[in-house]
């Protein structure tokens, strides 16, 4: 029945309608057809008035309906009653995209577009886009006046969007007279109260109260007068419960702000809200709190508590990010930690990582990587810091500006740029760096000079060869251009016009030489890039022959010490025998033993 119908439909024309949803809606019954699968197109717009208590409307001629709109008495003369009506032609929709969205508040006191996220526009679609926005005006029975004023600021306004839209923009394109309806007060929360573990900084808005407003009459865009209703919610307070040590107010004509005077952690319990700073739990897994991911500025401290030595404070795949973490116990694997301060009671599981500024952890056996790093007995675990200080050393690795070591049994590889001091050496077969890049900070100036010094000198090989090759086609050429440019000035002397493909010729040659141009200055700029960088790398180089190892009891058992350059590359290797002089020094090109 329904295709019988689509198949049979014809334009159907309906005269000085007041509701074209209505009207649609009507025809679609009549022909027993989805309303949705109706389109119109709007054929003209007549206008009326009347006085409140009069029985006929009057009709506003076409040419006076602007002067009248405009007339700010007309619009607050509450009155007056004023519509359109709607001269349509009701037909079968075409499939094509909107990629606006047209919307207004619930008493019509404004309206706005919204063009989408791919919108595209060139100003001959203009005409099509206004008619889709006045068409759509009609359907929401909002009054179409002063459309030259209104197409001049759209037009206006879509030539400074950059197309196709990477993003959705919002536009107002009308606005009732003097009309502001009533708001009831409004709690809107700007964080998140329902996760287990939501921080917050210090001066953080938590939640907004938007007071209750009385509006004020006016006439809103479908020509309706409009005395907005007292809100209920006028003379009553906000209800929110909170503790006024860790939240403070900032009150504004319209609305309220909470805001927390600390930084930690944000909790809404019973209806009252808090900060607080620190968070104490027994463990932190799966079946307790879960991970505790937070902001690392907040300064929020999280203390677990659990000690026991055959079980995990930090299980198994945790993550905590936090301002300081202090764990009593272990840490189990695939646990994270990011934070500034962090203090590990037992031991790091082999798949843990630890990020910290500084951190002091009891046995290390994972990864740590941070700025101070102090370890009470290292284990075959990675550490990367500024600077690092063990008590014992049995096995691993170190990377730092400066390694310092109590006692140093065995099985150790240790990375520095500036010194490595052993107090005491209890066994052998150790292995000592000295290099540019072994430190954090270090490395990634390192492979920044290095990236640079190599994609520079590729770069300005691979334009030579270009420029080589394009000097050599310019120079085949230089004949006619000369010719052309001759023959050019003698065009100009005798004041006439060139034919227009000398012109594009000796142009399209010119463009050549200035394309030449500047791709040997980009030679240029490209060796200064890659002696900067050698030279870098040089001043890199000269800081590791400043570098020393010290070990205070003396050599014991089987070491090496390694001194690393890369400009140019080489490496020195030295195996220091017990009894001999205990600090290793870098003089007159070679690696010594001195006292």
């Amino acid at each position: 029945m329904l295709k019988n119908s689509l198949r049979t439909f014809r334009p159907y024309y309906v005269n000085e309608c007041e509701d074209i949803k209505f009207a649609i809606k009507q025809v679609s019954s009549q022909f027993n057809m989805d309303a949705d699968s109706f389109d119109f197109e709007l054929q003209s717009i007549t206008t009326y008035k009347k006085n409140l208590y009069d029985y006929e409307s009057q009709l506003i001629p076409a040419q006076e309906v602007d002067a009248f709109f405009s007339n700010r008495d007309n619009m607050l003369e509450p009155n007056l009653v004023m519509n359109q009506r709607y001269c349509i032609l009701i037909k079968e929709k075409e499939r094509k995209e909107t990629r606006f969205h047209f919307t207004a508040d619930k008493a019509f006191s404004e309206a706005f577009l919204t063009f989408r996220v791919g919108f595209n526009y060139s100003k001959e679609d203009f005409d099509s886009v206004y008619m889709q926005i006045k068409k759509e005006k009609a359907r929401n029975r909002i009054l179409c006046f002063n459309e030259a004023q209104e197409k001049s600021a759209l037009e206006e306004f879509l030539q400074t969007l950059e197309y196709p839209l990477r993003q959705d923009v919002k536009y107002k394109i009308l606005s009732g007279v003097n009309l502001i309806p009533s708001v009831e007060g409004n709690l809107e929360f700007k964080k998140d109260i329902t996760g287990q573990f939501q921080t917050v900084l210090k001066d953080d808005v938590i939640c907004e109260y938007q007071k209750p407003l009385q509006g004020k009459p006016g006439r809103n865009i479908r020509g309706e007068y409009i005395i907005p209703q007292s809100p209920k919610t006028l003379h009553q307070p906000c209800a929110l419960q909170y503790d006024k040590e860790s939240i403070a107010l900032k009150e504004y004509p319209c609305c309220i702000y909470y805001v927390s005077v600390i930084g930690g952690i944000l909790k809404y319990e019973d209806g009252f809200l808090y900060v607080r700073d620190t968070l104490e739990t027994e463990s932190v897994t799966l079946k307790t709190t879960g991970s505790l991911i937070g902001n690392i500025n907040s300064g929020t401290i999280i203390n677990i508590t659990q000690k026991d030595a055959m079980k995990e404070a930090l299980g198994q795949g945790m993550k905590i990010q936090a301002g300081e973490v202090n764990i009593e116990g272990n840490i189990g694997p695939n646990a994270e930690i990011n934070s500034k301060e962090v203090r590990i009671g037992g031991f790091t599981h082999q798949n843990s990582k630890i990020f910290a500024n500084d951190a002091e952890i009891a046995t290390h056996k994972g990864y740590a990587k941070g700025e101070y790093i102090k370890v009470e007995m290292l284990e075959t675990g990675i550490i990367e810091a500024k600077k690092v200080e063990v008590e014992h050393v049995y096995g691993g690795k170190i990377y730092a500006e400066e390694i310092v070591i109590k006692t140093l049994h065995s099985n150790a590889f240790l990375y520095a740029t500036k010194n490595i001091h052993i107090t005491k050496m209890e066994k052998g077969e150790n292995k000592f760096f000295l290099a540019a890049n072994y430190s954090p900070a270090g490395k990634e100036k390192y492979n920044a000079l290095f990236k640079q010094k190599n994609e520079s000198i590729k770069e300005a090989i691979r334009m030579t060869k270009e420029l080589k090759v394009e000097s050599l086609e310019l120079k085949k050429l230089k004949a006619t251009a000369d010719e052309i440019r001759g023959t050019l000035i003698h065009y100009k002397n005798t004041k006439t016009t060139p034919p227009s493909y000398l012109l594009a010729k000796f142009e399209e040659y010119h463009q050549r030489v200035l394309a030449l141009k500047n791709k040997r200055q980009r030679i240029n700029e490209l060796s200064m890039d890659f002696k900067n960088a050698r030279e870098a790398l040089n001043v890199l180089d000269e800081l590791t022959k400043n570098a020393t190892i010290t070990i205070e009891s003396g050599w014991i058992g089987y070491n090496e010490v390694h001194y690393v350059f890369y400009s140019p590359s080489r490496e020195l290797l030295c195996v220091p025998k017990p009894g001999e002089p205990s600090k290793v020094v870098y003089q007159k090109d070679k690696i010594q033993l001195i006292l």
